[in-house]
C-alpha cells in the first residue's frame, strides 16, 4: 500500500485486537500506517465484513464502493484498481510474486 502515499488517499489498518496485539501483528508497520483497533468488531460488523483479512474501500462519504475478503489477489486487484481510478494513481502490483496462493478468510465474526 505504499503506492499511495503520494496520492491524496490515507491507508489505514484496522486490526481486530487491543493496542498490543496489533502493534505485535503489524511490526513496523504499525508505525508507518495509521492503525484503529476494533477489538469489538463494532467497524467489522458496520462494515458487514464475513471473513477477514478484508480489503476495503471506504471513501470520504461513507460509502463502500469496492470490497475484497479472504485473500484473493484478484478481488484486492480489483479494490485496489478501484482506488487508483479515483484518485488518478497508479496502482500497487497485486499480486506480487511473494504473496500467498488463495485461501478464504477466518470469519469476521466468530
Amino acid at each position: 500500500m505504499r503506492q499511495f502515499a503520494g496520492a491524496s488517499i490515507r491507508v489505514n489498518f484496522i486490526v481486530t485486537a487491543n493496542a498490543a496485539d496489533a502493534q505485535n501483528f503489524l511490526g513496523p508497520l504499525a508505525k508507518e500506517f495509521l492503525v484503529f483497533t476494533d477489538p469489538d468488531r463494532v467497524v467489522v460488523k458496520q462494515l458487514g465484513l464475513s471473513e477477514l483479512p478484508a480489503f476495503v474501500f471506504i471513501r470520504m462519504d461513507g460509502t463502500v464502493p469496492k470490497v475484497a475478503v479472504g485473500w484473493n489477489a484478484r478481488d484486492w486487484h480489483d479494490v485496489a484498481d478501484s482506488i487508483a481510478k479515483t484518485v488518478s494513481w497508479k496502482m500497487p502490483l497485486i499480486p506480487e510474486s511473494s504473496d500467498p496462493a488463495p485461501f478464504r478468510g477466518s470469519p469476521a465474526l466468530a
